[in-house]
């Protein structure tokens, strides 16, 4: 569970963290994306708990020099143990290479998150796939800038890791592209 000195111990309690913090915010979005029928409610509360648990997870490292400044690592201290990455550097701001591993990694499971709420999103009435999809899109753009900066999320350089506004307009542009473009065949 997480503690008052925001620590998280096991990759279970980082994500029932983000459960608690953004799972549940995607819930209340279904209404809001035209979801009201209770069959349809129940096919996409998956997904809309995984999209609220990969934003929350990608906020987590883009917000991890801030945090990391205000004595907050949101990284399960089981994750940094095994893998050799030491609190005191984490809070200092050294990024060592355990340490990038360690973002790797939990970016590695925000984007299995993205994949399970884009492919739910499909299935959205009305404009639900394609808001869904810009939000999948934008977030998987910063999953895409944190490795192009080698997963290092707590050097000098900027307080948060963020996108252009051209990315932005870029990932939305892809994300249209997604919906209009007709689903294989199974």
């Amino acid at each position: 569970a997480v503690r008052a000195s925001r620590r998280v111990a096991t990759g279970a309690d980082l994500e029932e963290y983000a459960y608690q913090v953004a799972g549940t915010v995607g819930l209340m979005l279904l209404p809001l994306l035209g979801v009201s029928e209770e069959e349809d409610v129940a096919a996409a509360r998956g997904p809309a708990i995984a999209l609220g648990q990969a934003i929350q997870l990608i906020n987590i490292l883009r917000d991890a020099r801030p945090d990391a400044a205000l004595g907050r690592i949101y990284l399960p201290r089981d994750e940094m143990a095994e893998r050799g990455v030491d609190e005191a550097a984490v809070l200092a701001l050294q990024c060592t290479p355990a340490y990038r591993g360690l973002v790797a990694h939990t970016a590695e499971r925000a984007e299995a998150f993205l994949g399970r709420a884009e492919r739910g999103g499909r299935s959205l009435p009305g404009a639900g796939p394609l808001l869904v999809a810009i939000i999948v899109e934008l977030y998987r753009d910063y999953l895409t800038e944190l490795a192009r900066r080698g997963f290092d999320n707590l050097s000098a350089g900027g307080d948060r890791v963020s996108i252009s506004t051209p990315r932005k307009v870029w990932a939305t542009l892809r994300a249209l592209a997604k919906v209009l473009q007709p689903e294989p065949a199974t």
